[in-house]
């Protein structure tokens, strides 16, 4: 159970990082800082502390990046519906339609 200050620094971290999109290991680290310092977790104070948040923080946010990667993926894959439920009729290709009538 991970947790929920660490999730809440997690979503943090993740939405400010994609906002421009693709981001590095600094920006991690710089947007990482500006959170740690908000929920006042200090590196010169507890280093021990602000290491373990930071690790817990980075696989919080590889988890939700890949997620949205996954939810992206899907979104993709799936062909949109056309209506609610209903069975659409194929489109009927007439040159095979007389094709088969000629077969009879």
């Amino acid at each position: 159970m991970t947790d929920p200050i660490i999730k809440g620094m997690g979503k943090e971290v993740f939405s400010l990082l994609m906002e421009p999109g693709i981001f590095s290991l600094e920006d991690f680290k710089r947007v990482f800082a500006d959170v740690a310092h908000k929920n006042d977790i200090w590196h010169h104070k507890e280093k021990d502390q602000y290491n373990y948040f930071f690790r817990q923080t980075m696989k919080e946010v590889k988890s939700l990046i890949r997620t949205a990667n996954r939810k992206k993926e899907k979104q993709q894959n799936t062909p949109k519906k056309e209506g609610k439920g209903k069975i659409q009729m194929p489109e009927l290709d007439s040159a095979r339609l007389r094709y088969n009538r000629e077969l009879f």
